[in-house]
């Protein structure tokens, strides 16, 4: 679906400027006027996800400067061997003390192996080592039914990264603000959830 995207992209001659902060965003009717390092792009409409960077908006006649919360994100990557008993592709896990969602990533993999990605709280098991974190994992994958009892880890990977997002309350008067449109998440299924009516009128 990316592929298909990103040659859409380029059949219909659209522009796109890879690692460029936006700083300020400035809207004057339907004009939209970013702002960065001293070049201007104009649009009539912007997208931004709730991790932008944008740090001022200027909008009828009002500045808005935005507030960013800073969280520490935990991933595990798991190798796995054994036999998957149940398929997984994303899961966002509800009712568990420090999981809170599993993928699996196994496609990024080239040598065939069964690769996921589990999001935990790590605040949650303070006192845990990560070798003991990951036994955690593998019995809630057991408990599940994803695998057997017999898998085995054979390698795991922690990755632990900051990110910064726009406080709750200026995410909803951002949505309110005319020209602009804000995603609650860089996830793409919750990108495509939430806007499943535009998504619905794109076809290749």
């Amino acid at each position: 679906m990316l592929q298909k995207l990103l040659q859409g992209i380029e059949k219909e001659g659209v522009e796109l400027k890879l690692n460029t902060r936006i700083d300020e965003l400035e809207i004057i009717g339907d004009n939209c006027t970013l702002k960065s390092n001293g070049q201007k792009y104009n649009a009539d409409q912007v997208i931004c996800s709730s991790l932008s960077s944008i740090n001022k908006i200027n909008y009828q006649k009002k500045e808005l400067i935005l507030n960013h919360r800073i969280t520490n994100f935990t991933h595990f990557h798991l190798i796995i061997k054994g036999k998957i008993k149940k398929p997984i592709s994303y899961i966002r896990v509800m009712d568990h003390l420090f999981i809170h969602r599993v993928s699996d990533i196994s496609y990024y993999a080239e040598n065939g192996s069964q690769v996921f990605a589990i999001g935990v709280f790590k605040e949650k098991v303070p006192n845990k080592s990560a070798a003991e974190i990951v036994e955690l994992i593998k019995s809630y994958f057991i408990q599940q039914n994803w695998i057997s009892e017999s898998s085995v880890v054979e390698q795991y990977f922690e990755n632990t990264f900051e990110t910064k997002t726009i406080d709750h309350f200026q995410v909803k008067e951002l949505q309110e603000i005319s020209g602009i449109t804000v995603l609650r998440s860089t996830n793409l299924i919750f990108g495509i959830g939430n806007n499943i009516e535009r998504w619905s009128k794109v076809t290749f």
